[in-house]
């Protein structure tokens, strides 16, 4: 028969979870890609809001009521839409837009379905929610060279004064959930991926020390490490993991950087570089599969 896709909506409680309503999303045979909005419900509480796609271009955000009734279609949405929250009075959509390996934050008016304002400055601003009374919004952004979480504030459409820093995470990268009940801003929080470090070895004593990383962008991961054969220059990859920005970077013993190369690909956690004996070539562990095999290349230093 059919195939349906259903949302189970259950209480938050220690003892066993429930499902308090279940909704049916689709009901055809075929049911287009669904997204539940993160803690999206309706001004009313008695509806979810869901993102839809069902093939280029047709992607849309819709209100699912969870008296069964029929969805109502809000705003469609461009294909580069990469995230959405919707405001507390149901009259504004804020989405994240793909621009060029860096998001753009947007305001969109959900019943003339225009955009109203765009923050479009040279950083990734990313997962934006509304507060709670509609006024502002917060995001996570790499402007401090780290990944922070910003608020800005809203008014007439727009925003009302220049982002201010809430927090700066370092190396640790949020990944933010929403809004709890009583307005608390509700985060997960993981360490870097990948870390390479300098760090001196005491033989005699048998210890390292803490060393500090090898590169200071704290928004990238950094792996492989491999001294030249005469200990003057160490070769790592640098890069964000999923991200086509990945480089082989060369440093001086002293940290100084001598050179930088763009590799293909993303990085990933198999990827590696190793310097040959006479430390004019570089051997690189192919960063992008190729069917079931992971070729090396060979990178003669010029």
């Amino acid at each position: 028969g059919d195939q349906h896709v259903r949302l189970h909506i259950h209480e938050d409680a220690a003892a066993e979870r429930q499902p308090l309503a279940a909704v049916a999303l689709v009901g055809q045979a075929r049911p287009p890609y669904q997204r539940v909005l993160a803690d999206l419900l309706g001004a009313a509480g008695d509806a979810v809001v869901v993102r839809e796609a069902s093939g280029p271009p047709l992607h849309r955000v819709i209100l699912v009521p969870f008296s069964g009734g029929p969805p109502r279609e809000l705003l469609p949405l461009p294909p580069d839409v990469d995230g959405a929250d919707l405001a507390p009075h149901e009259r504004t959509l804020v989405v994240t837009r793909l621009k060029e390996n860096e998001h753009d934050i947007t305001l969109m008016d959900v019943a003339t379905r225009s955009e109203i304002w765009t923050l479009a400055e040279p950083t990734d601003d990313a997962q934006p929610f509304f507060t709670p009374d509609g006024q502002g919004i917060v995001f996570i952004s790499d402007r401090t060279g780290c990944e922070s979480a910003f608020y800005t504030p809203l008014r007439n459409g727009g925003s009302a004064g220049a982002p201010v820093m809430l927090k700066d995470f370092g190396r640790n990268r949020p990944s933010v959930v929403g809004f709890g009940s009583d307005a608390s801003y509700l985060l997960r929080v993981s360490n870097a991926s990948r870390t390479a470090y300098w760090s001196r070895i005491d033989a005699r004593g048998n210890t390292v020390n803490a060393g500090r990383p090898l590169t200071r962008r704290c928004t990238e991961d950094s792996k492989g490490g491999d001294w030249d054969p005469d200990g003057s220059r160490v070769a790592y990859l640098s890069g964000s993991f999923g991200r086509a920005d990945a480089r082989i970077v060369i440093q001086r013993r002293d940290g100084t950087l001598e050179r930088e190369i763009p590799a293909p690909g993303g990085l990933s956690f198999n990827s590696r570089v190793r310097w040959s004996p006479d430390g004019g070539t570089l051997a690189v562990i192919s960063f992008v599969p190729v069917g079931r095999r992971r070729p090396t290349y060979r990178l003669d230093l010029i």
